[in-house]
């Protein structure tokens, strides 16, 4: 549980810092996109933190990341961003209006990305209701903005005798406002939002609805229009309600900005508590379940070791009866064969000596399942057993079946049988030319493997240290998983009757366990099979 606890920690801290530094991810984009905005909130602004923001800016990081562009954004005022926009400097320009002067220097895209309205916005303690009582006052305006034009038609339509302020900045229209140099300022309804506005406040005083759009250099960049129109009638269309959470979230970011620091404090702090506790959840019930699977694996590992113990006991006391009637049958046989039978007679003889040898040979490898015969260990290298057996089955394989060898470089010798493991890696490489049919892809791989803790109980008996792994898998059509619990018992099979006696397997599996190793096998039907060797240094 200690070591639980620190591992929940590292994690945590490393979780957070992840949370809070951020990663750097190498994405692919397709395309830079220069990007201009000015500070008009919510539609588009830049936040405490530097970062451009507002609804503008949301579609089009959507759009972005749909389309792979990279987005680099500037910052400027709106005369200069126009300039930028008309000399090339930047790409695109967003939260424009559309009129007919900036239609011949400009392209928009078809479909408005926002709907507005043009409102006259004063200090709280003046009262106005009629465009009448407006008559001669100063009025300040951003300069360059789609309500200069506009505000010049209407004073000229219906003298007004107004006096126009063209400021660079909408900060600078409300200081011109709440100073008294201006009567009132006119801009779009989402001033209303602004936490700029200060206190000014809105008027019934509603001019022409106007849409906002976005614009390039005219007869460059199209295809961003073209995308951008794309991108927002599948909003408008299909997901209306991403849409609308967009413009709803830059309204309440704004309507929120005004709430004091430690509220903000406190909600950061219970969330990160929050995430603390469900992360210690997640991983202890996750270290919980490990530890239930590698029970019940070290269960299911000594039920099969008693029942192949007393398999190999049986299979072992059988094996010595048997082997001292094959004793009486070849000796009778040798006895006949001194006496110089006739040619028929001695072919006849032959035979039975013949089938009593594989007999004694079918013993050797029961009582090497039963380890009742020991084996001799000497000291030597695997990757001159791997190459030998490689050797010998390449010419002997069909040329349908393509053979790999791979070999990582042996520095030290260990401890083993040569004869044994080459019958063992025969045996299992003749079981993959069955599965495959004769046809397929066989790859031998001798590297190091180092078992770890957390591997402890899924390998059997094996221990944490380092290991030379032999690895055979092929392409073959696989064996079901009813079948893997069974592949090491002795006499079982998975061929037809007459092509093999089932003791393959079960024979590598105790010549593993005389060396202190053990195997493993993972297959799939369909997808081949793969028998790990596993070999102490």
């Amino acid at each position: 549980m200690k070591n639980v606890f620190f591992k929940s920690i590292y994690f945590i801290s490393f979780l957070l810092i992840y949370l809070f530094l951020g990663c750097t991810n190498e994405e692919h984009y397709t395309r830079v996109i220069k990007v201009g905005f000015y500070e008009n909130p919510p539609k588009v602004y830049m936040d405490d933190r530097g970062k451009a923001r507002g609804i503008f800016i949301d579609l089009i990081e959507l759009i972005a990341q749909e389309e792979h562009w990279k987005i680099e954004y500037h910052q400027a005022s709106w005369n200069e961003l126009l300039e930028m926009l008309q000399s090339g400097e930047i790409d695109l320009m967003v939260d424009v209006a559309f009129t007919q002067a900036r239609d011949e220097i400009f392209d928009f895209n078809q479909l408005a990305v926002l709907s507005s309205w043009i409102q006259l916005y004063t200090r709280s303690d003046t009262i106005i209701s009629t465009m009448d009582q407006l008559r001669g006052k100063p009025i300040a305006l951003l300069s360059g903005s789609s309500q200069v034009g506009y505000i010049y038609e209407l004073d000229q339509q219906f003298n007004l005798n107004l006096s126009i302020l063209e400021k660079g900045s909408y900060i600078e229209t409300i200081h011109a406002v709440e100073q008294g140099e201006a009567f009132g300022v006119f801009a779009d309804r989402f001033f209303e939002f602004s936490d700029e506005k200060g206190t000014l406040v809105a008027t019934p005083i509603i001019l022409r609805p106007s849409d906002l759009y976005c614009a390039v250099k005219q007869g460059e960049n199209r295809d961003l229009l073209l995308a951008i129109d794309k991108h927002i009638s599948d909003l408008l269309n299909f997901q209306n309600a991403v849409y609308q959470k967009i413009i709803n979230n830059n309204i309440e970011v704004l309507e929120k900005k005004g709430q004091p620091d430690s509220y903000r404090f406190y909600l950061l702090l219970i969330l990160l508590l929050s995430l603390i506790i469900l992360l210690l959840y997640i991983f202890l019930r996750r270290e919980i379940g490990m530890k239930r699977a590698e029970i019940e694996t070290q269960n299911l590992r000594m039920e099969q070791v008693q029942k192949m113990n007393l398999l190999g006991q049986l299979s072992g006391e059988i094996a010595h009866d048997f082997n001292n009637i094959l004793c009486g049958i070849m000796g009778y046989t040798d006895l006949m064969l001194e006496n110089k039978p006739d040619e028929e007679n001695r072919k006849m003889l032959n035979s039975i000596l013949e089938a009593s040898l594989r007999g004694e040979h079918l013993i050797q490898q029961i009582l090497l399942f039963g380890r009742k015969k020991e084996i001799k260990l000497i000291e030597g290298k695997l990757g001159l057993v791997v190459q030998d057996v490689f050797s010998f089955i390449r010419p002997s394989f069909p040329p349908s079946v393509e053979i790999i060898l791979k070999l990582e470089k042996e520095e030290s010798s260990i401890l083993l049988e040569p004869y044994k493991i080459h019958e063992c890696l025969l045996n299992i490489c003749t079981n993959s030319l069955h599965a495959m049919d004769k046809k397929g892809v066989l790859t031998i791989q001798l590297k190091h493997h180092e078992i770890k803790s957390r591997e402890l109980g899924l390998l059997g008996s094996l221990k944490k240290g380092d290991y030379r792994v032999i690895e055979v898998s092929d392409t073959g059509r696989g064996i079901p998983q009813d079948q893997l619990s069974k592949i090491f018992e002795p006499y079982f099979t998975t061929k037809d009757i007459g092509e093999g006696t089932g003791l393959g397997l079960s024979v590598v599996y105790g010549v593993m366990e005389q060396h202190g190793g053990n195997i493993k096998i993972h297959s799939a039907v369909g997808e081949g099979s793969t028998i790990t060797l596993f070999f102490p240094l």
